[in-house]
């Protein structure tokens, strides 16, 4: 298993109300009760895709289009889809995960600061 692929399955796993659901050949579902916020994909590369809020996608596609790209079939719901790499930081990652959870989960379910 890719170090990320679990690093992500044990953050997510930690979260209130979630869980992980592995749904073929490597390819993960994040849930908040049964409503996707992200997923691990093993494309020609791995990535993580995720929710987004408002404006994000353009933002960080536009910034840095090697690392981010609209993904198939749910870019077009404002999804961003972030290439995993050796440049990647667990804390970027851990950044959009949690925004997705919260984009998801009632506010009762958010971390606190």
């Amino acid at each position: 298993m890719h170090p990320v692929k679990r690093k992500l399955i044990e953050f997510v796993e930690a979260l209130p109300e979630t869980r992980t659901v592995e749904i073929n050949q490597g390819d993960t579902l994040c849930e908040f009760r049964f409503r996707t916020f992200a997923q691990w994909r093993e494309l020609d590369r791995p990535v993580i895709i995720c929710r987004a809020g408002p404006g994000i996608q353009h933002t960080l596609m536009s910034k840095n289009p090697i690392r981010y790209f609209c993904p198939h079939p749910n870019g077009k719901l404002g999804w961003i889809g972030i290439v995993v790499d050796e440049d990647l930081t667990w804390q970027t990652s851990e950044d959009h995960l949690i925004e997705a959870y919260e984009l998801t989960a009632p506010k009762k379910y958010w971390r606190t600061a």
